[in-house]
């Protein structure tokens, strides 16, 4: 094959990639994000379909295992008769639902949490039963689904640190969260860690236990991540572990911000 015929079709090839691929950016299309009012009002009709028609079919309890606790919510089956979650409305017993009202972008969200378990205090070691507040960092264990069911993560380690300001990334310094942690965490209550002797494993105890369900707009609302669409409500099966409380101080000079912990907490 000659040169000027090799390059002539090499040529020719590239054009026609160049082309295809311009024919396919016209299909695709950047979709804005639906105003947040009207977002809501599809997402609390769906998380209130999920209350009534949901119930607790499991609750793992295996004192000392990473799975003690652990959650399981499914659909009620026709013709069975469970107590929805719905049922434990602003209960006077534990499951207690409760919700509270957060305003963001001029909309008024309802964040529903279903408090299982309340953290207690280990009055010897005088730790645990502890509420974090929404600057604070938490040690959990959790279970992400969604509407339907799907599992879109889960960890039960301990040792992992979420900060409930958002902030952080995956290392020593706390993982950020989703805005629906900060709200629905402070509703519940530590517990308190022991060591296994025999092999220096950490146990933990009397942690909070519950489940948070978050609308779209506290969660990643038009994004779309691996498992979850976009605009999807989150439910949160989770276990307070423990928590760390932060000093946020920040000082500024000639217009530049630093870090300057001044030894109280920001609550």
């Amino acid at each position: 094959m000659s040169k000027i015929k090799f390059y002539f079709i090499l040529l020719t090839a590239v054009i026609a990639i160049i082309s295809c691929n311009k024919d396919d950016n016209k299909d695709i299309e950047v979709t804005p994000p639906k105003p947040y009012a009207e977002q809501y009002a599809i997402d609390s009709l769906a998380i209130d379909s999920y209350l009534k028609t949901n119930y607790i079919s499991e609750i793992v309890n295996k004192p000392g295992f990473p799975e003690d606790q652990d959650i399981t919510i499914k659909k009620i089956p026709s013709g069975e008769n469970h107590p929805s979650l719905w049922s434990y409305l602003n209960s006077s017993t534990l499951p207690r639902l409760t919700f509270r009202s957060v305003l963001i972008n001029g909309v008024n969200y309802k964040v529903y949490t279903l408090l299982v378990r309340e953290g207690l205090k280990n009055t010897a070691q005088t730790a645990g039963g502890e509420y974090p507040c929404n600057v604070d960092g938490v040690h959990a264990g959790y279970k992400g689904t969604l509407l339907d069911g799907t599992v879109f993560d889960s960890s039960n380690v301990g040792q992992k640190l979420y900060n409930l300001d958002g902030n952080g990334a995956s290392d020593s310094t706390g993982w950020g969260v989703v805005r629906g942690w900060s709200e629905g965490f402070p509703q519940f209550k530590t517990g308190w860690t022991s060591s296994n002797p025999d092999d220096g494993t950490i146990n933990y105890n009397d942690f909070g236990v519950g489940v948070m369900f978050i609308p779209s707009a506290l969660g990643y609302y038009n994004q779309t991540r691996d498992k979850i669409p976009a605009y999807s409500p989150l439910v949160f099966s989770i276990k307070l572990y423990a928590l760390k409380r932060y000093d946020h101080e920040v000082n500024t000079v000639n217009g530049v911000s630093y870090s300057d912990p001044d030894g109280i907490p920001s609550y």
